[in-house]
């Protein structure tokens, strides 16, 4: 089941007109968001983890009598530490995505102002994702209201990936730079 389904219906009744505190709130949201996104990269690192155990550097190590933290700290990170930071760039490009997918369907981060006349949803925290969901309603007639929170949403998501895409061409050279035996 899609994340963003499972956070909507959650957040469905205590987003709109919150009667919690805006801090409160998101927290809450942002709890949500890392409860179902944590097993996935979950089964990520450890597969990765389980890679590198199988590497000679660590096999050798614990032949040589290494302790368990030992061999975490010296070894397994140092050889993740690339591959944590492109999933880190990676997890918050599909962040922002959930948070503009339910920025869409007028549930805001950090909570949803409903005016009832005329009905109106507003961003309480006025973050982009919020005003562009909010402004939806103007596309066809004042497109300016809507286009700068999208321009500027769509420029920030494009700069995220060409940092992932630069990060996995910098992890690739260095892999492949490594020894032959």
């Amino acid at each position: 089941m899609p994340t963003f389904i499972i956070i909507y219906f959650v957040m469905i009744g205590i987003n709109i007109n919150p009667i919690i505190p805006q801090w409160s709130l998101v927290l809450i949201q942002s709890l949500l968001m890392i409860i179902l996104g944590i097993s996935g990269v979950h089964h990520v690192i450890s597969l990765k983890t389980n890679e590198v155990k199988k590497e000679l550097f660590v096999v050798a190590a614990k032949t040589l009598g290494a302790s368990k933290r030992h061999i975490l700290l010296q070894h397994i990170l140092p050889a993740l530490r690339g591959n944590l930071l492109i999933m880190l760039v990676s997890e918050a490009i599909l962040v922002l995505h959930l948070i503009g997918q339910l920025g869409i369907f007028n549930l805001f981060f950090g909570g949803t102002a409903l005016q009832f006349v005329p009905p109106i949803y507003l961003s309480i925290t006025h973050e982009w994702s919020g005003l562009i969901g909010q402004a939806r309603g103007f596309m066809y007639h004042s497109h300016w209201i809507i286009l700068f929170p999208l321009i500027a949403y769509v420029l920030f998501l494009f700069c995220l990936y060409l940092i992932s895409a630069g990060l996995n061409d910098v992890q690739k050279s260095k892999t492949r730079k490594a020894s032959l035996l």
